[in-house]
């Protein structure tokens, strides 16, 4: 195992991370907040981050405006969900590289280049919470 997978968490549902302290949260929102991520980008490029981009985002997903209120309060709780998501896509891609014959900056570099890939599909969702 290399040195950066050995702090890597255990799997754990898109979405169902408190931000504040990066670990899970058991409200059972876990799926509703799965299913607004999936297709919240379309609407953050022209609503931002707002309950209007969660509610359609919610609309889509077949989850209740009630549901997408408890699971994304604000919209700023979408963003932080929606780039948790791409931290946990980058922690599994780590795990699938050869990284142990790197050296520290090689990791680094390789992992910066990663996250980019993954956030390329959603580039201006990602600038839009900027």
């Amino acid at each position: 195992m290399s040195d950066i997978e050995h702090d890597a968490p255990a799997a754990d549902p898109i979405g169902d991370v408190d931000p504040e302290i990066i670990t899970p949260v058991a409200d059972g929102l876990a799926d509703a907040r799965a299913a607004i991520l999936e297709r919240i980008a379309d609407h953050v490029v022209f609503d931002g981050w707002s309950p209007a981009a969660i509610a359609a985002a919610a609309a889509e997903a077949g989850v209740s405006a009630e549901t997408a209120r408890l699971a994304f309060p604000r919209g700023v709780d979408a963003a932080m969900g929606f780039h948790l998501r791409g931290d946990r896509k980058l922690a599994e891609a780590l795990a699938q590289e050869p990284l142990g014959g790197m050296g520290m900056t090689d990791r680094i570099t390789r992992a910066v280049r990663l996250r980019l890939e993954i956030a390329e599909p959603d580039r201006e969702t990602v600038r839009r919470a900027a």
